[in-house]
């Protein structure tokens, strides 16, 4: 074997291509989450009684925020979706629906009357 290339390989492209296909398969054979983003979507805005459009859209009222934070604060919880990912569909930025997620935890973690896989 000459040096600098890869076993198995003339130029070291089989092992990066194994490998490759190794992290799709890893990430195609996760447990898939028990509640769908779209599920959580359709709750909040059923609860908030506000439409997915606005709920997606520039507006930045007090129910559309807090709506958008239990989103947020659900997907996390039930592991549906990255922070990133419910960040996009609300057309947000990350580390704001991050800190708007941590008032809920600041919250939930403080509230004996919440069941305790909610205060986890």
């Amino acid at each position: 074997m000459q040096a600098g290339k890869a076993e198995g390989s003339e130029d070291g492209r089989g092992l990066a291509d194994d490998r490759c296909l190794d992290h799709v398969a890893a990430r195609e054979n996760r447990p898939q989450p028990e509640v769908m983003l779209a599920a959580i979507i359709r709750c909040i805005c059923d609860e908030y009684e506000v439409r997915e459009d606005d709920l997606r859209g520039p507006a930045r009222t007090r129910v559309l925020s807090n709506a958008r934070r239990m989103l947020g604060w659900f997907a996390r919880h039930f592991g549906t979706a990255a922070m990133n990912e419910v960040a996009t569909s609300c057309h947000r930025k990350t580390s704001t629906l991050s800190r708007q997620i941590g008032k809920v935890d600041s919250g939930v973690r403080g509230n004996d009357g919440l069941p305790p896989q909610l205060r986890g």
